[in-house]
């Protein structure tokens, strides 16, 4: 399933990481921002004078559109892959540094993270299943 705030945003951050950022991009991480904050709140204009910068608004934006949303067709993990950022997640769960959720409150990750990063880590395990059919998957 793919909503529609996906389709805005995957536009908006396609054009600008195409070397600009045109209005219609702007208009469509502008009805992100004013779904997401309530409108006026967050203007896609500031933004939107380095594409770079406009790219990473909407690629951060995407991330907080399918948290916790498995049934979505691309959640955080393959954008995390697309844009070779997996090994800042690990080192940042590592770190394991409190974070605000609410004024006041301060949680940790529950979940301690261990061992250390490399390049391995961005591929997912052979299915057990397959590597029995065939011996010489690893």
């Amino acid at each position: 399933m793919v909503s529609y705030s996906e389709v805005l945003l995957w536009y908006a951050e396609a054009q600008a990481r195409s070397g600009s950022v045109n209005e219609e991009a702007k208009q469509c991480l502008q009805k992100v921002l004013d779904r997401a904050y309530g409108a006026g709140v967050d203007d896609a204009n500031n933004y939107a004078s380095d594409p770079t910068t406009f790219a990473n608004k909407c690629w951060k934006e995407h991330g907080y559109e399918v948290a916790g949303y498995y049934p979505a067709l691309v959640v955080r993990a393959n954008d995390q892959l697309r844009m070779d950022d997996l090994k800042n997640a690990f080192a940042t769960r590592q770190a394991n540094t409190p974070i605000e959720v609410a004024e006041g409150i301060s949680l940790k990750e529950g979940v301690e993270m261990s061992g250390n990063w490399d390049e391995s880590r961005n591929y997912a395990t052979i299915p057990s299943f397959d590597a029995d059919l065939n011996e010489n998957l690893k």
